[in-house]
């Protein structure tokens, strides 16, 4: 790493990637950063910057060489499983800095002495207890496989006998009862049963009579739209696709078979002609998502057609500590090992990680997204312009992308992801981070595009880089102030010479105000902004009288307000509020924290 790469790095801040400690704190802080790193995708803990503020404090020699030591000892000593790091000391800005290299593990899970499990949840870490979750860890390191697991509640009665019967005719050129043992101890030995009787989760996909009785989300979601936007709501066809592996398997493929151009491409005029896309890219990709999915996250595999892409979505990204480069390059890190197995014999599945590399040999553009947040792994497969009329529509498409995108991205953020969003209180804060996840977006176009939509003055960050997140300026909620354009055109039950009124429910019809007989058209309200009003006495609360004594009549009302606050919340203040341009998005701010609730009302 250059002083130019972790002068950039410090530049954007802690992420979930990169932890900053100005100096050494205790063995134990620094074990848990560690742990938590090892647990997820790896990242860098850089000594020497302060974490609040991203400036560059720097280490003496005699600090650089003790702190490498004690993280040394930890890595050694406090984590369990050992890990290794690797550090190095960078001079910038004729400072030195330490940055200590922690990468993805690949026994997880991690813990301290005291059995703690920790992962990184953005820039902060987070301690895991959920079962489910420790046992996702353990299934990334390949010491657990969910595919071998006892399905309860299932038996030898849920077997299609008829599936059962075609696997060892094919197999092994007999039927079971042939064998010179008993049936349920040859399904044992095959890990189709397990010892108590039940099938294993592998069985039951691939031989059971109604694998959905028992995973219901274990479908495959199909819909082939109209456009370009998963955003649409028009859809030329929708379905969903049930049954075993190899009945999925091949329902899936006519679908998408069906749904595709087949060209003439200089053969006779008999022919069929040729699918636009190559049969092999289709059938191992789609292979790939059913035999990969992670059985541990209930999500659906997704076949989506636009007008310009196919998207194959597998709930599970690429198993434990390896990368898509890997992958591409045909190592192979089955998530299920059972599965694979009985896939190798069941279908045109090869294994042996040649799936990927045959498809990039085909003459197709394939890309792959390997979202490690949102534990998913997509294949987006470009379609081919069939004509010239065909080739002017799909420029236009294609340089509108963008703005399709753009324009998901605010609607998320504006409907704050809720499905009533005016009428609900908020949701959880949405950073980058979860906006990509969410909506299956590259992080770095998604952050690309949030930054255009900030540029603009669409949205607006509330707090820091590390913990704050995006909302829509202009996008009033129930609870929030406004203002009217035309006050005199409505009854107030009392009189409100300040012309402020809170938003109390929002309608088809309109919006409701507190203390306003009629329901207010929307294009009749405006923001409140913090500089905009001349009577300092609307930021008047009971509850920050004491803070605010020491303000004088004649001072501005933004310092008067503001002062108030900084007063009562310094932290909160300084953090989230300080440069906030509207009242609505200071009483949003107010709202998220939980030890503090300011309310400009009884004026």
């Amino acid at each position: 790493m250059t002083s130019e790469d972790l002068r950039q790095i410090i530049k954007h801040g802690e992420t979930s990637l990169v932890q900053f400690k100005e100096m050494f704190s205790t063995s134990a802080k620094i074990a848990d950063e560690m742990i938590a790193f090892a647990n997820s995708r790896g990242g860098a803990i850089i000594f020497g910057v302060k974490d609040k503020t991203g400036e560059i404090a720097g280490l003496s020699f005699e600090q650089v060489q003790e702190i490498s030591r004690e993280v040394g000892n930890i890595a050694n000593d406090q984590v369990r499983p050992t890990i290794y790091i690797q550090t190095e000391v960078i001079e910038i800005d004729a400072k030195m800095v330490l940055v200590v290299h922690v990468q993805e593990g690949k026994n997880k899970p991690y813990k301290n002495p005291a059995g703690n499990i920790w992962v990184k949840q953005g820039a902060d870490k987070r301690r895991v207890t959920d079962n489910a979750e420790i046992l996702s860890l353990f299934q990334q390191s390949g010491t657990y496989h969910p595919d071998e697991a006892g399905v309860n509640g299932s038996s030898y009665k849920d077997i299609d006998t008829l599936a059962l019967d075609r696997f060892f005719e094919n197999v092994y050129h007999k039927p079971i009862s042939e064998f010179d043992i008993p049936s349920e101890q040859v399904l044992q030995s095959l890990h189709i049963m397990d010892e108590q009787g039940r099938l294993t989760t592998a069985g039951v996909l691939f031989f059971g009579r109604h694998p959905q009785q028992f995973f219901p989300v274990f479908v495959i979601k199909a819909v082939w739209f109209y456009g370009n936007s998963i955003a649409g709501t028009q859809y030329r066809d929708s379905r969903d696709i049930e049954g075993t592996i190899p009945e999925m398997y091949e329902q899936g493929l006519r679908w998408l078979q069906s749904c595709l151009r087949r060209t003439q491409n200089g053969q006779s005029f008999n022919s069929i002609g040729k699918l636009e896309i190559p049969e092999t890219v289709l059938e191992e990709l789609l292979q790939n998502a059913l035999v990969h999915l992670d059985l541990l996250k209930t999500a659906a595999i997704r076949l989506l057609i636009f007008d310009d892409r196919v998207e194959i979505i597998n709930p599970g990204s690429v198993v434990g500590g390896h990368t898509m480069e890997e992958v591409m390059h045909g190592n192979s890190f089955p998530r299920n090992p059972l599965m694979a197995n009985f896939c190798a014999k069941t279908m045109p599945y090869r294994g042996l990680g040649s799936g990927i590399p045959r498809v990039l040999k085909e003459d197709s553009d394939v890309q792959f997204v390997d979202n490690k947040e949102g534990n998913q792994f997509t294949a987006i497969i470009k379609r081919p312009v069939m004509s010239e009329a065909d080739n002017a529509t799909t420029d236009v498409t294609v340089k509108t992308a963008d703005k399709d995108k753009q324009q998901t991205i605010y609607e998320l953020i504006k409907n704050n992801g809720s499905r009533d969003p005016l009428n609900e209180p908020l949701n959880e804060p949405l950073n980058t981070e979860r906006i990509a996840s969410l909506l299956n977006i590259p992080y770095s176009t998604t952050k690309r595009i949030i930054k255009e939509l900030e540029q603009q003055g669409r949205i607006i960050r509330i707090g820091s880089k590390k913990t704050g997140y995006w909302e829509a300026i202009d996008v009033l909620r129930v609870g929030d102030f406004a203002m009217l354009k035309n006050p005199d055109h409505y009854t107030s039950t009392y009189i409100n010479k300040l012309n402020l009124f809170e938003i109390e429910k929002i309608t088809e019809d309109g919006y409701s105000l507190k203390n306003i007989k009629e329901l207010v058209n929307p294009n009749d309200l405006l923001l409140v902004p913090i500089d905009g009003i001349h009577d300092r006495n609307i930021y008047f609360h009971y509850s920050v009288a004491g803070a605010t004594g020491a303000c004088s009549v004649v001072t501005a009302d933004r310092q008067y307000y503001m002062d108030a606050i900084k007063k009562r919340i310094p932290d909160l203040y300084e953090q989230q509020i300080k440069e906030l341009p509207y009242v609505h998005l200071v009483q949003r701010a107010l709202k998220r924290n939980p030890n503090f609730s300011l309310r400009i009302d009884n004026f």
